[in-house]
């Protein structure tokens, strides 16, 4: 998961590059509260979040018994993986993409 992250944010190059870069386009927009009330959009598998042009990609995900989040900003350089082995009622992974857009602000 670090390396997919570090692929993301351009740490790592390979052949995949250019199809990585058309993952982080903006598809449309999701009209969903989010408690720092930023502009949220959909890519291509990717929830972005975006103020003032800075954008921080995320996704989560769980099956019994794991869950899981990866969040990123690029424009920051700085990237979150977070892994459980817990059922998504014990731990929110999805809060993890509001700690990174609150703190890449900082």
């Amino acid at each position: 998961m670090l390396k997919y992250v570090s692929a993301n944010l351009g740490f790592l190059h390979s052949k995949l590059d250019n199809a990585i870069q058309l993952q982080h386009l903006l598809r449309h927009p999701v009209m969903s509260p989010n408690p720092v009330n930023y502009s949220g959009y959909i890519a291509l598998g990717w929830r972005v979040l975006t103020n003032f042009g800075t954008e921080t990609f995320s996704h989560t995900g769980a099956i019994n018994g794991w869950n899981a989040n990866v969040a990123f900003t690029p424009a920051k350089q700085i990237g979150i993986v977070a892994l459980c082995s817990c059922d998504s009622t014990n731990a929110d992974m999805g809060s993890f993409n509001w700690v990174t857009t609150y703190y890449r602000t900082k």
